[in-house]
C-alpha cells in the first residue's frame, strides 16, 4: 500500500502538470481544423512480362490529401500510386486515376482528395525477339591499301524489343572502327550500336572483328580458260570461260589461262539425264599473292553433254 502511495503522491505536482499538458496538447491536436496539401509522388506501372509500355509514360502524379495538419510535416512516408496492367492486352488504354490506385503508409488517417491527371494513356505492344546479321562499321584504310575481308564473330545478334520497332531492324552495327594508319590484318573488339533505347540486343558485350588488310587490287579479265568435266564420258559447252580476278598491285605481270583451273562436276549428278546446265568450279592452279580473289566467272553455268548422245 505505501508503495502505491509513493507512486501517486511523490512529486504529485509535477506529475499533475504533465498530465494537464498532455490533456490540452490532445485537445489542441484533436480539435486543430483539417488540412489539404497537394504532393508529388511516384506513379508505378505494373505491366505484363511479355509487353512493353510504348511513347511517353508519366513518372509522377499530384495527389491531393486532406487531414490533421501534423500528419501532413515534411519526413513522413510519402504514398505512391500504381496502375496494375498485367491482365490487359496489346493497344492503346486509358485508366481512370482513383483513390483505390494511391497506396498510402501504414497507419496513415490522411484521405485521398484528388488526383492530377485524372486519366493517364498507355500503349502496350508485345515483346519480341529475333536474330539479324552484324555488319562492321569501319573508316578507310591509307591510300595503296584495302580491305580484303571481314569476319564477325558471332556473325549474328539476338534483339529484343516492342514488335514494331524490332521488326524495322535489318541489321545492327559495330561501333566505327578507324583504319587510319593500318597496314596489317588484326583482331579488334567493338561494341553493337542500337540506336532505339527500347531495343536491347545480344549478347550485350564487345564481338570480336577480323579486318583483312593488303595491297590495293586491280582487276584483271582472263580469257579463253578451259573447263572439262570430271567424267570423261561428258563434253562440255562452251570449252572456254571468261573469268575476272581481283590482283593486288604488288603483282607485276598478267595472268593467263594457265594460272586457272576450272572443272565441272558430274559424277554425282543423275544418271538417267543425258543434257545438265552445271555451274563450274574454277580456282587459281597456284597461290599468286595474299588478297587475290575470283569475282566473276562467264558464263556462270556450262552445258555438259553425254558423248553417246552426239
Amino acid at each position: 500500500m505505501k508503495f502505491w502511495r509513493d507512486i501517486l503522491l511523490e512529486n504529485w505536482g509535477l506529475k499533475l502538470t504533465a498530465l494537464l499538458l498532455a490533456f490540452f496538447l490532445w485537445l489542441a491536436v484533436r480539435g486543430e481544423p483539417p488540412a489539404e496539401r497537394v504532393i508529388t509522388v511516384p506513379l508505378e506501372i505494373v505491366r505484363p512480362m511479355d509487353m512493353e509500355i510504348m511513347g511517353e509514360r508519366p513518372g509522377t502524379v499530384e495527389v491531393t490529401l486532406r487531414g490533421a495538419p501534423s500528419s501532413m510535416r515534411l519526413g513522413q512516408p510519402v504514398p505512391t500510386c500504381r496502375i496494375d496492367l498485367q491482365n490487359v492486352g496489346e493497344g492503346e488504354h486509358v485508366i481512370t486515376l482513383t483513390e483505390a490506385n494511391v497506396r498510402m503508409p501504414r497507419a496513415s488517417d490522411l484521405d485521398v482528395v484528388a488526383i492530377r491527371p485524372t486519366r493517364v494513356k498507355l500503349k502496350l505492344e508485345k515483346t519480341i525477339s529475333k536474330a539479324v546479321p552484324i555488319r562492321v562499321s569501319r573508316g578507310d584504310p591509307p591510300l595503296d591499301l584495302e580491305v580484303y575481308a571481314v569476319t564477325v564473330t558471332p556473325p549474328a545478334a539476338v534483339i529484343t524489343g516492342p514488335r514494331t520497332r524490332v521488326q524495322d531492324i535489318r541489321e545492327v552495327l559495330t561501333e566505327s572502327i578507324h583504319l587510319a594508319g593500318q597496314r596489317e590484318s588484326f583482331r579488334t573488339l567493338a561494341r553493337l550500336s542500337v540506336d532505339d533505347s527500347l531495343v536491347h540486343v545480344s549478347p550485350p558485350g564487345p564481338v570480336e572483328v577480323y579486318l583483312q588488310i593488303g595491297a590495293r587490287r586491280q582487276l584483271q579479265t582472263v580469257l579463253r580458260v578451259p573447263v572439262t568435266a570430271d567424267d570423261p564420258s561428258m563434253t562440255v559447252s562452251p570449252a572456254t570461260l571468261t573469268v575476272s580476278v581481283l590482283v593486288p598491285t604488288s603483282v607485276e605481270r598478267k595472268l593467263t589461262a594457265s594460272d586457272l583451273v576450272a572443272v565441272v562436276a558430274t559424277r554425282s549428278l543423275n544418271s538417267g539425264q543425258m543434257t545438265l546446265r552445271v555451274k563450274p568450279d574454277v580456282k587459281l592452279k597456284d597461290p599468286i599473292a595474299p588478297g587475290t580473289a575470283i569475282v566473276q566467272v562467264r558464263p556462270a553455268e556450262v552445258i555438259v553433254r553425254r558423248a553417246d548422245e552426239e
